[in-house]
């Protein structure tokens, strides 16, 4: 079940369509223009975070950002410069890997590592295509 639900009939993620995120933008007052905008802005900045992170254990692999853009799927390809600031901050650097991922066993860190595709080639793709408005 979704932590807060969108709707009377909308319980669940699978259920969540852009339609679906734009009326309960609707019935909170947001117009459409800031809802859409905002949207692709939160969509597009997991997906460049999560690349960042991807590319740390897999440099040779495009990112999922980069793929949905060559797809010619909407992405919002270049966010505000106030928030590229934000994220370049030392005190958002230093949020990064903790120190304890870098003493994780083997076996952890294969884990870790087996997460981190699992979300690349099922959890984002499949976010991108339900949040996404058109």
């Amino acid at each position: 079940p979704l932590a807060v639900r969108l709707s009377d009939d909308v319980r669940r993620f699978d259920q969540v369509t852009p339609d679906v995120l734009l009326k309960a933008a609707e019935a909170l007052g947001v117009p459409r223009t800031v809802a859409v905008r905002t949207i692709r802005e939160v969509v597009t900045r997991t997906l460049r975070e999560f690349d960042a992170l991807y590319a740390k254990h897999y440099p040779q692999e495009a990112g999922l950002l980069d793929q949905l853009h060559a797809q010619g799927l909407k992405a919002s390809p270049d966010l505000p410069a106030q928030v590229d600031e934000v994220l370049a901050t030392p005190e958002a650097e230093s949020q990064g890997t903790p120190a304890t991922a870098a003493s994780a066993s083997a076996q952890e860190q294969a884990q870790q590592l087996k997460i981190l595709r699992v979300l690349r080639f099922m959890v984002l793709p499949e976010m991108h295509m339900r949040v996404m408005p058109g």
